[in-house]
């Protein structure tokens, strides 16, 4: 994801292999530092080197929208800024699959009462909201 302002200067990259030519905004706690693109049915990871690392999403992203470099989000972490006009879209056909949600619970006992009731209030409303802030 990258503001409209960081693409007229730098341009749009093409493809994965081009963000070499440009600054990435990473996140501190990916020590690799390896980001994953689609390729056709694979998922390809490119190793990135970025200008700015953070721990946090929020910095992260104010990064990008102040214009310091490309980042690589979930799409409810950015849909509103997207949305708004602060973030575009880069390589979306090389977008990766989603990430899973998963409730993890010990499979040595049975599932509590509250924590079913959470799961089955959760679910529907965390689907709901993962479709709302899924850009297209």
């Amino acid at each position: 994801m990258r503001d409209p302002a960081y693409l007229k200067r730098h341009g749009r990259p093409a493809s994965p292999e081009a963000l070499a030519g440009h600054r990435c905004v990473g996140f501190a706690g990916c020590p690799d530092h390896e980001w994953l693109f689609a390729d056709g049915p694979r998922v390809r990871r490119v190793k990135v080197e970025p200008a700015i690392a953070s721990n946090q999403v929020d910095v992260a992203l104010a990064a990008c929208t102040d214009g310091l470099g490309l980042g690589q989000f979930l799409c409810y972490q950015v849909s509103a800024a997207i949305v708004a006009g602060a973030l575009v879209r880069v390589m979306a056909a090389h977008e990766p699959p989603p990430v899973p949600v998963q409730v993890i619970y010990p499979g040595t006992r049975r599932m509590s009462a509250n924590v079913r009731a959470w799961v089955d209030w959760l679910a529907p409303r965390l689907r709901k909201s993962l479709a709302a802030s899924s850009v297209q």
